[in-house]
């Protein structure tokens, strides 16, 4: 044999061994028999979407020896045809490596443990850029990035695109089984009382006592509440004329309601009721700000709150209220929450209501708000078995929502409601709290009726198990992006070896096989014709929820563990 032949013959070889030892997998909870979608790669010539690719791909080629890209990932985002395509075009072997946890990457990273590619949540790479654990990408090096679709640009963990490259998506819902509960749960508070989805005769969902009305009324107030306290926190100012009636001016931060009516405007443009600020006069409460109007429709500035009625007399104690008021002659539903200043003193109030059309009406709401519509305690309901995750963000995150405040709220009233509302769940039900892997294996074997998942894990049961439906909740939900981005303790010619990889995942084709992979939405839209059917008709149906946030930040604070740990406590008993 030729000199050359040979050569090519122990390269070919080398390539394989290395190809088997670099790549570990961890058990992927997507069955064998499905097909990834991976086939069509082969009419994908790595050489044809840009003169920036072709001669990347003719200088690895042209190298003697094979170069190693070594990659971290959480997730099994690559799959082996995927792998193998790019090794052949390349001569770049991937090696992948798994790490279990953010902190536990912070932690390898910190320690120097090399590598050249991370795949991470966005919060993830957040916090790591704040340790300075993640060099900037070259976009110059990256063309693809201009196939990320719009909707995942300048995201709040990254506004400025510097640090990641966004990969596949999932959205955060409810999986349940369709034999328990023949009508799919809408909101989060399923998740936490699960007992309000049952009728006690025929163990359907109840809907009859609870309208969600009153839910909507206490969601908008808080979210009311959210938008100023983001302004900054209330404090009391001089008086000022209100109407004719001199009352103290409450700011937040620099913004003043008085003059700027945007807040009130907000919320009750996005949800059809009205906004007031209240600031309080002694033992009155005048509005300050108001959506309001009368009767010539003008502002209903410096009127007062009835001094008899029912909110005036909870406001009195310290306490919100939520229920029927008359507003200016006309019966609305509202909810009425007091603002405090930095002493704790009830310097205000934030309210919100909406118009209710009927006697009838008002007396079944207000039946709902004092609690005589609740289940009667000596009615047999199903028993629910309730699954969590094993993750405090996830949680407090849908307890956040499920109580009308923002997914990433800062607001230290809305974490210690938010706290103080798992700790009472904890009490009333027999929580699972489960590991990822745990969680798909429960709902598949039926061993949970109700589960806190992600969508990609809702899809690895459904594939499994056709009785499992999944729904992201009436409420806002939120989604979990997975993103590519670089080590900083990397060489810039180790960053130009990631930055032609990350450029490749971008392609259109290469996208779907990485969403097929992880059973996730596609951050390029172009190649979605190409994605797994569950993905793009099933429940997840490939596209965003209507009303979606990102995730901030994943650092916990002590209510957080404080509620985990009630929650884990709940479990054991």
């Amino acid at each position: 044999m030729r000199p050359r032949g040979i050569f090519l013959l122990l390269l070919a070889a080398g390539l394989a061994l290395l190809a088997a030892a670099g790549c570990r997998k961890v058990e992927n909870p997507m069955p064998p028999d499905v097909d990834t979608g991976s086939g069509f790669l082969a009419n994908y010539k790595i050489e044809g979407p840009t003169e920036r690719t072709r001669s990347v791909v003719e200088t690895y080629r042209k190298r003697k020896q094979p170069e190693v890209l070594r990659v971290l990932t959480r997730q099994d985002l690559l799959s082996p045809a995927l792998i193998r395509r790019y090794q052949e075009a390349t001569r770049v072997l991937v090696e992948v490596d798994f790490y279990k946890t953010t902190d536990d990457l912070t932690r390898r990273l910190q320690a120097g443990e090399k590598a050249d590619l991370i795949f991470l949540p966005g919060y993830g790479a957040q916090r790591l850029a704040r340790l300075n654990l993640l060099a900037p990408l070259n976009a110059a090096r990256i063309p693809n990035l201009a196939n990320i679709d719009r909707d995942f640009r300048g995201l709040v963990y990254d506004p400025d695109d510097r640090f990641t490259a966004p990969l596949v998506w999932s959205t955060f819902g409810i999986a349940y089984n369709r034999r328990l509960l023949p009508t799919p749960p809408s909101r989060w508070s399923a998740i936490f009382e699960p007992k309000l989805l049952f009728d006690a005769s025929s163990g359907t969902e109840r809907r009859a006592t609870r309208s969600g009305a009153l839910d909507r009324v206490q969601a908008s107030v808080r979210q009311l509440r959210e938008l100023a306290l983001a302004e900054g926190p209330p404090t009391v100012h001089a008086p000022v004329d209100l109407g004719g009636r001199e009352a103290p001016e409450i700011r937040f931060g620099r913004h003043r309601p008085l003059t700027d009516h945007r807040l009130v405007d907000t919320v009750s443009a996005t949800t059809g009721g009205n906004a007031t600020f209240f600031t309080r006069a002694g033992d009155t409460y005048v509005r300050l700000s108001t959506s309001v109007r009368d009767r010539e429709g003008r502002r209903a500035i410096g009127t007062v709150l009835d001094p008899v009625g029912p909110a005036m007399a909870a406001l009195r104690r310290g306490e919100a209220y939520y229920g029927i008021a008359d507003i200016l002659g006309r019966t609305h539903l509202t909810a009425y929450e007091p603002l405090r200043g930095e002493g704790g003193d009830i310097i205000g109030i934030a309210y919100y209501g909406y118009p209710i059309e009927s006697a009838a009406e008002a007396n079944r709401l207000q039946e709902e708000a004092s609690g005589s519509g609740s289940r009667p305690a000596d009615v047999a309901v199903p028993s629910v078995a309730v699954a969590f995750p094993d993750s405090i963000q996830r949680i407090f995150g849908a307890a956040l929502v499920n109580l009308g405040y923002g997914l990433n709220a800062t607001d230290p009233l809305a974490l210690r409601a938010a706290a103080d509302y798992i700790g009472r769940i904890a009490e009333e039900i027999r929580p699972l709290i489960l590991s990822e892997g745990e969680i798909v294996d429960a709902i598949i074997r039926e061993q949970v009726t109700l589960a806190m998942v992600l969508s990609s894990e809702a899809i690895a049961a459904i594939q499994r198990n056709p009785s499992i439906g999944f729904v992201s909740p009436d409420e806002t939900t939120w989604i979990r992006i997975e993103s590519a981005s670089l080590p900083a303790a990397a060489s810039p010619e180790r960053r130009e070896l990631a930055e032609d990889f990350i450029n490749y995942l971008l392609h259109p084709n290469i996208a779907a096989a990485v969403a097929n992979q992880a059973l996730a939405g596609s951050t390029v839209s172009a190649g979605r014709g190409y994605l797994l059917p569950l993905i793009r008709f099933g429940p997840l149906a490939a596209r965003l929820p209507e009303a979606w946030v990102v995730q901030s930040e994943d650092a916990e604070n002590r209510l957080e563990t404080e509620a985990f740990a009630k929650l884990k406590a709940a479990q054991n008993r």
